[in-house]
């Protein structure tokens, strides 16, 4: 079976203990970006599932993931656990995209890296038998090379309708995730301030408009994530179908000159 070793070590000077917290983030993010370099590695098949077959408490910690591939994929799952190392390897130590990443593969990295320094003070993935072995310390030089590969941001202001599918509130985290009928398969993140927070969670499995401030890399075509501003139900849906429509009348995606950046208020990106 292909495995991965995973030492993470805690932020905290004082505590070298890990917040549970933060090794579900850890592991969200870590299985977020596996699950993207399946998609451009082994198109068409199902997810593959990652057991914690391995733990020592220690300083850093260390877990061991093994991949549970299907029979189908079985022999693809040690290149999958290379490709990804020599994924975060290649966009954090040379600013370079591998071949068949996009911008969902990379994002999904960033956010990976995105933790060091702020949630953990360190992360190591290692890959070590069968063959070669192969070793990434994640630092914070790969969030800022996955964002000059995905260019520099754009912002619009605008709406869009979907149906919410997804929301955390946990520790006043804030996130929803809407899914419109001709989004991108993952959805559209959206972040939102406490003062909507009910009325986020009352549209649970409802189709919602949401008004706010887009956020664009330069090369997507739908929007990284939405700063929602707004949220109501959406009364003028009468039919799935109509969602396409709504959503194919183009936003407008300036791009802001130096110094010409709109206030985000509460909202942080690095969060």
């Amino acid at each position: 079976m292909a495995k991965i070793a995973l030492q993470v070590q805690s932020n905290d000077p004082n505590n070298d203990a890990l917040l549970l917290s933060d090794l579900v983030h850890v592991l969200n993010t870590i299985k977020a970006a596996l699950d993207e370099t399946q998609r451009v590695f082994i198109r068409g098949e199902p997810p593959i599932r990652y057991r914690v077959v391995g733990l020592r408490r220690s300083s850093p910690s260390t877990l061991e993931l093994e991949a549970e591939a299907p029979s189908s994929i079985n022999d693809n799952a040690e290149e999958l656990f290379a490709r990804f190392l020599d994924g975060a390897d290649a966009i954090q130590n040379r600013r370079t995209m591998p071949r068949d990443f996009n911008v969902a593969t990379v994002s999904a990295y960033r956010e990976m890296a995105k933790m060091v320094d702020k949630r953990v003070g360190s992360l190591v993935l290692t890959m070590e038998e069968p063959g070669p072995g192969r070793r990434v310390e994640v630092s914070r030089r790969l969030v800022d090379n996955a964002s000059a590969l995905l260019g520099p941001k754009r912002y619009a202001r605008g709406s869009f309708c979907g149906r919410l599918e997804r929301i955390d509130v946990h520790n006043q985290n804030n996130v929803l995730t809407v899914y419109p009928i001709t989004g991108p398969r993952g959805g559209i993140r959206c972040r939102f301030s406490s003062e909507i927070a009910e009325i986020a969670m009352a549209g649970i499995g409802k189709h919602v408009d949401v008004t706010g401030l887009f956020i664009f890399n330069a090369v997507d075509t739908y929007p990284q994530e939405v700063k929602a501003e707004r949220l109501v139900a959406c009364e003028h849906v009468e039919h799935p179908s109509s969602l396409v429509e709504f959503w194919e009348h183009p936003v407008k995606m300036p791009e802001c000159l130096p110094g010409d950046e709109p206030l985000l208020g509460w909202y942080d990106e690095e969060d």
